[in-house]
């Protein structure tokens, strides 16, 4: 009997302690932080924005103020990734553990850690590169034979206004010396009308160093100086 009584007795201890030990808060594991997927659909997005903003830069005629509207998104989609990679990089924003994942650094589920590196560069995309141009055609004076028979036209005609109307038609795409320049200028009776073909001619003469010969074509120094102010471009 006596030996019932102690084991009753230890029993019973047995029970209040756990009870106590129930009745005594447990301290709650530490919250989660407050984590979040990498939003990979909204980086798709913005990836997709942007290469549409660097198509619309890249026309070759565009408007200043469209120009100024797409640089300005492009900004702010920039900036929003900034902010993304700066949440990535401050742990706000995790990746998904996977298993099959082998850079992943799993402790107690939060997933991995993620960097991405963005460049956005603005401006039209350069063009491809484009064949040389063609060289320019060599410049010749016109053949003796060709000259002659620009002289007998000239001097063929009655009028000074006629004979310079014949001078320029000939000109076109032809060079000349500065010696068939002179001769040319000798089928000019006065001194306006030889001004008149000089500055006709000015843009065609080859020989550009010999160019002080043309001044003894004219006889008055007023006529020289106007000669040289037609042959200086003013």
């Amino acid at each position: 009997m006596k030996r019932l009584t102690v084991l009753f007795a230890f029993v019973a201890a047995l029970f209040v302690l756990s009870a106590a030990g129930l009745a005594q808060p447990h301290n709650p594991p530490p919250p989660r932080p407050d984590k979040k997927p990498v939003p990979l659909e909204q980086l798709q997005q913005i990836s997709r924005q942007l290469a549409e903003i660097e198509a619309a830069l890249s026309a070759p005629k565009l408007a200043r103020k469209e120009r100024e509207r797409l640089v300005l998104q492009m900004r702010q989609l920039r900036t929003e990734l900034d902010n993304l990679i700066l949440d990535v990089q401050d742990n706000k924003v995790i990746l998904p553990a996977y298993d099959c994942c082998p850079c992943a650094t799993h402790k107690d589920d939060q997933g991995g850690t993620v960097q991405v590196n963005v460049v956005v560069q603005g401006g039209p995309t350069p063009p491809p590169d484009q064949p040389p141009p063609p060289p320019e055609p060599a410049r010749v004076a016109m053949d003796p034979g060709r000259f002659e028979k620009l002289k007998v036209a000239i001097r063929d005609q009655g009028f000074p206004d006629d004979k310079l109307s014949v001078l320029k038609t000939a000109i076109g795409e032809n060079w000349f010396t500065v010696a068939q320049v002179k001769a040319i200028l000798e089928e000019f009776t006065f001194p306006d009308d030889k001004l008149d073909a000089l500055r006709a001619l000015v843009g065609h003469i080859l020989d550009t160093d010999n160019l002080f010969e043309i001044y003894s074509s004219f006889v008055h120094s007023s006529d020289k100086e106007e000669a040289k102010k037609i042959l200086d471009g003013k």
